[in-house]
């Protein structure tokens, strides 16, 4: 199912009671630009975060899903990150409970942060 954000930040606003002034003032833009966000189908995660800080709501769980494949942790290839042209990598983990697939991710990150 295919989520357009704007319309659930959108929805949970109007259950709010925050007047947009506020909620624009505090996410540092202007009430015309939240506006124009509750139309759009995706936003930047950054923007996400400010929207599910000020309305007490965490917008990713729209994005959660189940893992693909059972009880692996798949790993990126090695020249993915030979392809990087900065020192910053943005991972998302989705981990199932267990301490082995925390641990394993733990040694994955370090051997990553030796590579930048």
């Amino acid at each position: 199912m295919e989520v357009h954000i704007g319309k659930e930040i959108r929805k949970k606003w109007v259950t709010s009671g925050i007047k947009i002034t506020e909620l624009s003032k505090n996410l540092n833009t202007t009430p015309r630009n939240v506006y124009s966000i509750f139309n759009r189908k995706s936003i930047n995660a950054d923007v996400l975060l400010g929207f599910s800080k000020e309305l007490d709501f965490d917008f990713f769980k729209f994005y959660q899903f189940e893992p693909l494949f059972d009880g692996m942790v798949q790993e990126p290839e090695a020249n993915y990150f030979k392809l990087q042209k900065s020192n910053h990598i943005s991972m998302i983990i989705v981990l199932d409970g267990l301490d082995a697939t925390a641990e394993k991710w733990i040694l994955k990150i370090r051997q990553i942060n030796s590579i930048l």
